[in-house]
């Protein structure tokens, strides 16, 4: 099924939903870029599915509820990329996903709660929510095999969901993960990011955030625009910063919050 309808712009489905599709393992980028696809194809039988990176990739007009059965899959990265329309619900287990790169990115119209996804396994949740202007929900995910959440909420301007209780412990970046995300202004104060080495545009003009960030961040190397632009911060916490590590610091601002002129930078 891998972009069997790849680019087929007019494409709208008729029939479709009758389909058996309960041996096809592979559904990436199966309807990429199908513009006028809108089936009602939520009732498919996916058991043997195992990636679904990009199915509906640019597949503007796409908005159906979407009850599949997905314990196998483990790529989901991009799988609503640019469905500006996508406001159904998503009925997934996701507890073999691996990755969710982008998975919403640019879906600008979705509002649903996804708190119930089980995520354990995944290691990459870059760019998950970019440019989801609408998203706002609270996510209690498990989180303890995260590497990666380099811009995870970038240009999510409504956001500001609890995610206090994620597992950070592992993650090596977070690069532009608040980068302006209008609304952020949550808790991430008990955020362990000992293992962290990029930070670099993390609250990158996040007009209202202001929160306390006493991070452990003694592996940080990058810390290039972590604040630049984000009007409202006031530097709580950051003296305790320990950024001996650190080698890029190009428009970091922190040099002129309150409180920091104590920072050391190699």
């Amino acid at each position: 099924m891998k972009g069997m309808f790849l680019y087929a712009q007019n494409f709208q489905g008729i029939g479709l939903e009758r389909w058996s599709v309960s041996n096809c393992q592979d559904f990436s980028y199966m309807f990429s870029y199908a513009e006028q696809f809108n089936a009602p194809i939520g009732s498919w039988y996916t058991q043997s599915a195992t990636n679904m990176a990009a199915t509906f990739f640019g597949a503007m007009t796409f908005d159906q509820d979407l009850n599949w059965s997905t314990a196998g899959v483990t790529d989901f990265s991009k799988f609503l990329q640019e469905a500006y329309s996508f406001d159904s619900e998503i009925n997934f287990d996701m507890t073999n996903a691996v990755t969710v790169i982008g998975m919403f990115r640019d879906a600008s119209s979705f509002t649903k709660d996804v708190s119930f996804f089980y995520t354990p396994n995944v290691a990459d949740f870059s760019f998950m929510f970019a440019g989801a202007a609408s998203f706002d929900h609270d996510l209690p995910w498990v989180t303890s095999s995260a590497v990666d959440m380099n811009n995870m909420f970038n240009g999510a301007s409504s956001f500001n969901g609890n995610i206090a209780g994620f597992d950070t412990s592992k993650v090596r970046s977070i690069e532009g993960i608040f980068k302006e995300a209008k609304s952020f202004n949550g808790d991430v104060s008990g955020w362990d990011l000992r293992a962290c080495e990029n930070i670099g545009s993390a609250f990158y003009e996040a007009d209202i955030f202001d929160g306390n960030l006493p991070w452990n961040v003694s592996a940080v190397t990058d810390m290039s625009y972590t604040f630049a632009g984000a009007a409202s911060f006031t530097g709580q916490g950051l003296s305790s910063w320990d950024t001996s590590n650190v080698r890029y610091v190009h428009k970091c601002d922190v040099l002129f919050l309150p409180g920091c002129l104590l920072f050391h930078f190699n």
